[in-house]
């Protein structure tokens, strides 16, 4: 974790939105490829939850 938390941190992407988003996509049974890499990594815009 600590290794890919330095990854994110030197190629300039945020760590919680980055896990956030690579969970979201696997649970989703999206195919695991190389964009999952913090060096390819391109940042989507997270769905806002409705709070109530």
């Amino acid at each position: 974790m600590f290794g890919l938390y330095e990854s994110c941190k030197l190629n300039h992407v945020d760590f919680g939105h980055y896990i956030e988003d690579i969970l979201t996509l696997m649970v989703n049974g999206e195919e695991i490829d190389e964009s999952f890499i913090p060096r390819n990594y391109v940042a989507r815009p997270l769905k806002e939850e409705a709070v109530a």
